[in-house]
């Protein structure tokens, strides 16, 4: 267990400079240490039962942190920022987005407590394909950039609507990572934007989360504030997400592999295995593992990326495809933001590092603005830029001083 945390750790960026950085230092702390923990801890015969799948999500770790460092190479993102016009269009958006989702949830939606999610999660789940898409990047890209641009600017207006997108989100679903979205996209903006340097380190969060997490289990019997920490941080945020490495080894290792068929695209390539053909909880990973090991089909027990598009679909094998498909989209964005903002591309991709945590990769690209930002950093240009990287900038000749 020290073992495979060292390696991990030693590969890690040491400071936040790029937005890659905070994906891999959100997917070490929230992913890597409570899985690698949890699923040796659970049995003391796990490390042959699980210790292939661990040192495979060790090594896809690394690999994921080897293309990060790769961009180290182009420097760190210090460019524009989006004009004004991706402003007014953002919230332009944002009214829309919000005139809609009060209007379809106006009878529903509820400002319920963090300890009573689940009831109010079901009643504003997503009616159809088109309301969830409208759902994630409402918050993922429509608030988060306003927010963003707003304590970059220190325009409190755009802060406010940011806050206000992900308030009336939690009013409609109950998800804690909305509710907690705001506070989190502060508190990175807090470390990037000052002295001293220590603060931008990835030792510095990593430490801080440790000593939140001592605190909270030695105290929680003597302290309120302790035990909402424990609840909520240890046991909800840290040691269930730990929980989906073994669940979905029992469950899929045993009734077989995806293969990716549960991913759509793939699936018209891969047929869905056997034992899941004719399930009616297909192809919703969340809802087969709740149902195998809790007993409950209407239970999603959802998973991150190496959970569910790695061990599901193939084991310790695809533990490793996905730690290669991760590196390559950092490697990716990486390069595309080098022309951008720091703190903004840094920002903006939080609440896409925040969906890995508990969501596929191939969703989260799609669902939650992984390929968007993606593309818009690619493909847009800030505000002050000269030429794009790789135009051919023409210059005319300065004119001759007059001759005596």
């Amino acid at each position: 267990m020290a073992a495979l945390v060292m390696i991990a750790a030693s590969a890690l960026p040491s400071m936040l400079t790029r937005p890659s950085t905070i994906i891999l230092l959100l997917l070490f702390v929230t992913v890597f240490i409570p899985t690698t923990v949890i699923s040796l801890c659970l049995a003391t015969d796990n490390i042959p039962k699980y210790g292939t799948g661990l040192a495979m999500l060790c090594a896809a770790f690394v690999i994921a942190s080897a293309f990060s460092r790769l961009s180290e190479r182009t420097g760190t993102t210090s460019g524009g920022l989006p004009g004004e016009l991706f402003c007014r269009v953002m919230l332009l958006a944002w009214l829309g987005a919000f005139a809609i989702l009060v209007y379809s949830y106006r009878s529903t939606m509820a400002f319920v407590s963090l300890g009573d999610v689940y009831e109010q999660r079901a009643i504003g789940a997503s009616t159809s394909l088109a309301m969830g898409y409208l759902q994630t990047y409402f918050i993922n890209v429509v608030s988060s950039s306003l927010l963003a641009i707003g304590l970059i600017q220190r325009r409190a207006t755009l802060v406010a609507v940011g806050v206000a997108g992900c308030v009336l989100l939690y009013m409609i679903n109950a998800q804690r990572t909305v509710f907690l979205l705001p506070v989190a996209v502060f508190a990175l903006y807090v470390l990037l934007k000052f002295p001293p340097p220590i603060l931008r380190t990835t030792a510095f969060p990593i430490l801080g989360l440790t000593i939140a997490v001592v605190l909270s289990v030695v105290f929680h019997e003597d302290s309120s504030v302790a035990s909402v920490l424990s609840t909520f941080l240890v046991n909800r945020m840290l040691a269930i997400p730990g929980l989906t490495f073994s669940h979905y080894y029992d469950v899929f290792g045993t009734e077989g592999f995806t293969w990716w068929s549960h991913v759509k695209g793939i699936d018209l390539l891969v047929a869905a295995p056997r034992s899941f053909a004719s399930d009616p909880l297909w192809p919703g990973l969340g809802y087969i593992v709740g149902d195998r090991i809790y007993g409950d089909p209407l239970h999603n027990f959802n998973a991150n990326l190496f959970s569910g598009d790695g061990v599901a679909a193939a084991g310790a094998f695809g533990v490793l495809v996905i730690g290669w498909v991760l590196g390559i989209w950092l490697l990716l964005l990486d390069s595309a933001a080098v022309r951008w903002n720091r703190n903004f591309a840094m920002l903006v991709t939080l609440p896409v590092a925040l969906a890995l945590t508990n969501g596929h990769l191939f969703t989260t690209m799609l669902s939650f603005g992984g390929l968007f930002w993606l593309l818009f950093f690619t493909f847009f240009r800030p505000t002050g830029e000269g030429p794009a990287p790789g135009s051919r900038a023409v210059s005319y000749p300065k004119p001759l001083p007059p001759q005596r």
